[in-house]
């Protein structure tokens, strides 16, 4: 980098490609070595054509303009770039050098358009950063830069970076805020990825612990308190499933509406206010029409809502509305309006839900956001969000339709894998690889190999990928996709990397070629229609050996799968 180059970068405003920050990251701190990455990966998975920067010591003042303060030193570069060899594997290409313009020195750091990504952190090295809150650079996880924020990627975003990887071409991003595709997304970006410098806040109406998968999703962010509008909740509802978890992080204090006070905790508490009071407590009733309720709990309730605001302040307050219950649409705007009068313009409220038209009055009313997503897509979304832990470590992710991981039931595992090899969201394990070297000889590339890119680009990839992704996005009948070739050539090789490309985007699965296949594809199509996680299955038969598959059979197996090769 010039210093002409840098003058000129300094003209320009912060974008996809370029930002400013005031310090450089202390690499010395767990805080650091998370937002350095998170930085450099961010950058790397941005779809562009040209370099992307990072300018340090300069302080943006949120205007357009900018304040040039300069660096008193600039890091030696190998340091970063042996952090984020350990945080990532095949880490991308960046450099970061010393810059001198008009007396004063920057730290400028590059990041060229490789398409090598897309580019996640390894779980293992960010496990070791607790301290550094677990919405930030999360594991599994595409990060990217959308206008001058680093965002998790999801739905739209994801294909969009796929694209561009496989073929080259930036193209417009599309997808719309009605869309569930992309609903992942768009709740970590309105939830601000949970930031530790924001108070949380639940309003949820009864949540069935049978009828909902990973319902103790809901335990891992840091709520101040929980809105429950279930007064038998502690009895297979919301606080029966989410107690225990609670308490392990956090102190639990229950509260009714008739409560005089609430006994205010500090940041690692959560009020669980019964807003329709406790099935348990003496003098309780069944269930209530919206006037019974707002005549005999919404007084009381207002003071603790108030109470509680004042004990929040003067930071920024996210409330999260689990639309999830047409019925208590009316209690909703009650209690919202309690808070907007007590929280005033701190106040951001978002509204899950898997309805939208129903929630749009209430949104308007309150400046709300509506994101499209349903309550087990939510729930697993929000799993995936904690700290990797020992019992996640063998949870077989899947991607689903709103960019939220979901797992695979492990009820359905045996009978899946048995026919069909399944490409998790995991990073595929070095022991997985047991002969790297037979590649090379001429064995079939595995998908330990696929992940290094021990392969060779080809252009035969970038149009099959192309032709792939475009025949999944328009949502038809089931597709076959031809890839002919002499043995040798390479084809099944294309095909894999093809496959390992999508993975993250779509569910894919190798068809192995027994008969019984044709069984676990047609079970797993009539799993699919009832779990929002599986959609848009890719397929890909093993066509090598003595295990081809027979014309017919593939037939009816991609019949059953939406798509095949």
């Amino acid at each position: 980098m010039t210093p002409d180059g840098l003058r000129e970068l300094l003209c320009r405003a912060e974008g996809e490609s370029h930002d400013f920050k005031l310090k450089l990251h202390d690499t010395s701190s767990p805080q650091g070595k998370v937002s350095l990455v998170c930085d450099v990966l961010s950058m790397a998975n941005t779809p562009r054509d040209g370099d992307a920067h990072i300018v340090f010591g300069v302080k943006e003042l949120g205007n357009g303009s900018i304040n040039r303060v300069g660096v008193d030193h600039v890091p030696d570069d190998a340091d970063w770039q042996q952090i984020l060899g350990s945080a990532v594997e095949s880490p991308p290409r960046f450099s970061l050098e010393p810059v001198q313009l008009d007396g004063l020195l920057y730290a400028v750091l590059t990041v060229p358009p490789e398409r090598r990504g897309p580019y996640l952190v390894r779980p293992e090295w960010r496990s070791k950063f607790k301290e550094v809150g677990s919405g930030t650079l999360v594991p599994g996880v595409i990060y990217y830069r959308r206008g001058s924020s680093n965002t998790p990627a999801g739905g739209d975003a994801i294909r969009w970076i796929v694209h561009w990887i496989a073929s080259g071409v930036v193209e417009p991003m599309r997808g719309g805020a009605a869309s569930r595709e992309g609903g992942w997304e768009r709740f970590l970006n309105r939830v601000h990825g949970f930031a530790d410098s924001r108070h949380y806040l639940l309003i949820s109406p009864r949540m069935e612990a049978g009828q909902v998968k990973d319902l103790k999703g809901l335990a891992v962010p840091s709520w101040s308190a929980v809105l429950d509008l279930d007064p038998d909740s502690e009895n297979g509802g919301l606080m029966g499933s989410l107690e225990e978890e609670i308490q392990r992080e956090n102190s639990l204090y229950r509260v009714v509406p008739q409560d005089p006070a609430m006994a205010l905790g500090g940041r690692r508490s959560v009020q669980w206010i019964f807003a329709k009071g406790l099935a348990s407590e003496p003098g309780s009733v069944g269930s209530l029409s919206f006037r019974q309720w707002s005549a005999q709990f919404s007084k009381n309730l207002g003071r603790h809502l108030a109470q509680l605001a004042a004990a929040l302040a003067p930071a920024p307050v996210t409330c999260v509305i689990l639309g999830y219950s047409d019925a208590e649409a009316p209690v909703f705007q009650a209690i919202l309006a309690e808070l907007s009068g007590s929280v005033g313009e701190a106040l951001d409220v978002l509204i899950a839900t898997d309805d939208p038209p129903v929630y749009q009055q209430l949104a308007g009313m309150f400046e709300a956001s509506i994101v499209h997503i349903s309550v087990n897509e939510l729930c697993a979304g929000l799993v995936h969000l904690q700290p990797q832990s020992a019992h996640l470590e063998h949870e077989r992710m899947l991607p689903s339709l709103s960019g939220a991981p979901v797992a695979l039931d492990p009820a359905d595992v045996p009978w899946i894998e048995e026919e069909l090899e399944v490409l998790y969201l995991d990073s595929p394990s070095e022991d997985s690889d047991a002969d790297s070297g037979d590649f090379l000889a001429g064995s079939e590339i595995s998908w330990y190999a696929l992940n290094r890119r021990r392969d060779i680009d080809r252009v035969k990839t970038s149009q099959l990928s192309t032709k792939v992704v475009r025949e999944l996005d328009s949502g038809g009948s089931a597709v076959r996709v031809n890839l002919y070739h002499t043995p040798g050539a390479g084809g099944t090789t294309v095909a894999r990397r093809v496959l390992w490309d999508l993975h993250t985007v779509y569910p894919c699965v190798v068809l192995r070629g027994n008969p019984s296949a044709q069984y676990a594809g047609n079970r797993w199509a009539d799993s699919s229609r009832r779990c929002v996680s599986c959609f848009r299955i890719l397929l890909w038969p093993i066509t090598t050996g003595r295990r081809a598959c027979h014309p017919s059979y593939l037939a009816r197996s991609s019949g059953s799968l939406r798509l095949s090769r």
